[in-house]
C-alpha cells in the first residue's frame, strides 16, 4: 500500500465519521429539573455548583431544608437547588433514605480529594 491510498482511506474514514455524526441525534437537551444528558448514552452532567450543595448538606449533619430555603442560603434558585441535588444523587455522592437527602461522607470525600480537580480543571483568567 503506497502513500497516497493511504491517505485517501485516511480521508474516506474521516468523510463517513463526520457524516455519522451529522446523521446523530440533536444536541444535548435538559429536563424540566435543569439536569444536562451528554450524547444519546444519557450520561448526566455534574456542575461545579454541585459540589457546594454537597458542602452544605454536609455542614447541616442530617437537617433538611427545603429547596427554597437551601438555595436561597447559597444564592441559587429553588430549581437551580434541587437539579443540583438531582445529580448529586445520580452521581452517590448523596443518598435518599427515607425522604431525607444526606451526603455519604466517603464518596463526598473520595470525589473532593481525588475527582474534583480533573472533573473541573481550573482555568486562568486572562
Amino acid at each position: 500500500m503506497n502513500a497516497d491510498s493511504s491517505i485517501a482511506t485516511n480521508i474516506c474514514c474521516l468523510h463517513i465519521a463526520y457524516d455519522r455524526l451529522n446523521k446523530m441525534k440533536s444536541p444535548p437537551k435538559s429536563d424540566a429539573s435543569g439536569v444536562s444528558r451528554r450524547g444519546s448514552i444519557g450520561q448526566w452532567a455534574p456542575k461545579p455548583q454541585d459540589v457546594v450543595v454537597a458542602l452544605k448538606l454536609l455542614v447541616l449533619r442530617g437537617q433538611w431544608l427545603p429547596y427554597a430555603e437551601l438555595g436561597k442560603q447559597l444564592r441559587r434558585s429553588q430549581c437551580e437547588a434541587h437539579a443540583a441535588v438531582k445529580r448529586l444523587l445520580v452521581a452517590k455522592l448523596v443518598t435518599n433514605i427515607k425522604g431525607e437527602i444526606r451526603p455519604i461522607n466517603v464518596a463526598l470525600k473520595l470525589f473532593i480529594y481525588h475527582g474534583a480537580p480533573y472533573a473541573f480543571p481550573p482555568v486562568r483568567g486572562k
